[in-house]
């Protein structure tokens, strides 16, 4: 609604919201739009992505051959890809991990490139594997593992700057206002509590002569974004398995995945000199924290078909993640002619569940060929079965958000390939892996990764050594809002590198 006296003054605000706060039904459907928007704030693509998609994290002896060990086993990290690996042990053991990554991200934004890096030092996992003959005929060894793995663990920043002459984002903020014909001035600030409210309670946008208008018209301003994010994915998990006539090897593992991503940005607009309105320049602050847990089976087996050849099949259930998130945002802009304005939003918070997809992995391995053995992992994901749905407490429809998943997303498959070569109590190995790309349009988020290692194994003690390289290819991040306006994306050159370090004790029958 415009407002009919021009420019408003903070007295007139004030005059006009204790006008309108005895109107109960405006301030009941004010409550209702705030809990819809609290609700569906967290669910984008972007955090179905997050939790769909797995890394290769684990042992030294499994990172260096990039994951690939379906059909190999033998390994406590390789039950995250086949369980069935349980019954190739004949000995058990116990294993602890360290491991130490560097990220570099170089973001290139309108023709002006920048680089940010971090880097974090975790354990990478510990398990426990007990095995035992069977008194049986057929079964020839049972084995239990209780292990702990760091999935998918990182700290990464990126910052992008360049000038942008032909959008703001206090665009998408004005947009969001004038397509609501019917609002109230004073009811800004709570149907948009997280955006265009907080622009308007710091003066960003404003009322003359009865229209809305925003302080950067004209544009040319100096655009950055700086974002720090740490993802922390881990898992513990029990698991069973046996072997067959020293054939057949089946596994199973019940695993309990914890989730801890905090996700904090700030996003910048420098004005130009001599800008209308006297604004020098305003920024944005988001936080996002998302905690949760979550459980899933896996099932999986490894058969001997010749002296030389094994295969291997595996299934991943769906994981059902119960998730809580807190966010909150603000807006501080500093100006030429005035005091600086400060506004902030509510805490919010929002409880959810989500599944991820299901995955089928079939394997191939050489095994017993010069001193050496080479795996190869096909891994189906279909991205379209992940699905966000409301917890017990918070009765939101999330069927946009599906639709959107249904839309955005398709089938992909993971590709990994890795080998070891034996030269006495020494082990090189060295792997390779393809993520596919999990969006419809094919245009991003391809993801690769080179990994080599070393072994050094005596009769009741081992130590392994691998360095591992990912990189993401052509991941565009558009970090500014043009309304019918054609706009290169800001793209991001995506670097990690991988250094783990394992210990091993072999228990004896």
């Amino acid at each position: 609604m415009e407002d009919p006296q021009g420019p408003l003054v903070d007295t007139i605000r004030v005059e006009l919201f204790a006008e309108r706060i005895g109107d109960s039904m405006r301030l009941v459907a004010s409550f209702l739009f705030i809990l819809c928007y609290l609700l569906s704030f967290g669910q984008t693509m972007t955090d179905a992505l997050r939790f769909g998609q797995q890394g290769l994290g684990g042992s030294a002896r499994f990172t260096a051959m990039s994951g690939s060990m379906g059909a190999l086993g033998g390994d406590a990290s390789a039950v995250a890809v086949n369980p069935g690996g349980l019954g190739i042990f004949r000995k058990g053991q116990g294993i602890a991990t360290i491991s130490y990554d560097y990220t570099s991200n170089m973001v290139d934004h309108y023709g002006t490139s920048t680089q940010a890096t971090d880097d974090k030092g975790r354990l990478g996992n510990f398990a426990v594997v007990l095995t035992s003959p069977f008194d049986y005929s057929n079964w020839k060894y049972g084995s239990v593992i209780f292990g702990y793995r760091n999935k998918d663990s990182y700290e990464e920043r990126f910052e992008a700057k360049g000038v942008n002459t032909e959008s703001s984002y206090l665009d998408q903020y004005f947009t969001d206002i004038i397509d609501e014909p019917n609002l109230y001035l004073e009811d800004i600030p709570v149907y948009f509590p997280f955006g265009a409210g907080l622009a308007w309670n710091s003066f960003l946008i404003d009322t003359a002569f009865g229209q809305y208008y925003h302080v950067n018209p004209y544009y040319g301003q100096t655009q950055s974004r700086a974002t720090n994010n740490r993802r922390g994915m881990s898992e513990y998990y029990l698991g069973f398995g046996a072997n067959y006539e020293d054939r057949l090897y089946l596994g199973a593992t019940l695993g309990f995945t914890s989730v801890n991503v905090l996700s904090e940005s700030t996003y910048k607009e420098e004005m130009i000199p001599n800008s209308p309105f006297g604004l020098v320049e305003w920024s944005q602050y988001d936080r996002l924290q998302i905690k949760g847990s979550g459980s899933y089976a896996k099932l999986g087996l490894i058969y001997w078909v010749k002296e030389t050849i094994r295969v291997g099949l595996a299934f991943n259930t769906r994981e059902k993640l119960r998730l809580t998130e807190n966010y909150y945002s603000s807006i501080n802009a500093e100006w030429d002619f005035r005091d600086e304005t400060f506004s902030e939003s509510p805490d919010g918070y929002n409880e959810y569940i989500f599944r991820t997809p299901y995955r089928v992995i079939g394997s191939l391995a050489l095994v017993r060929i010069k001193r050496g053995s080479v795996n190869a992992d096909v891994e189906y994901v279909d991205y379209r079965s992940m699905k966000f749905e409301a917890s017990p407490e918070f009765g939101t429809d999330y069927s946009k958000a599906n639709n959107e998943i249904q839309s955005t997303f398709g089938p992909s498959v993971n590709l990994r390939i890795g080998g070891e070569l034996m030269y006495g109590p020494l082990f090189f190995r060295g792997g390779t892996a393809y993520w596919g790309n999990p969006y419809k349009n094919g245009n991003h988020h391809d993801k690769y990764r080179v990994s080599t290692g070393l072994g050094w194994r005596k009769s009741y003690f081992f130590v392994d050594l691998s360095y591992g390289y990912e990189w993401y290819s052509d991941w565009k991040v558009p970090i500014h809002y043009a309304n019918n306006v054609t706009l290169a994306p800001s793209t991001v050159d995506s670097k990690r590198h991988l250094v783990s370090l394992s210990f091993g004790i072999k228990f004896q029958e």
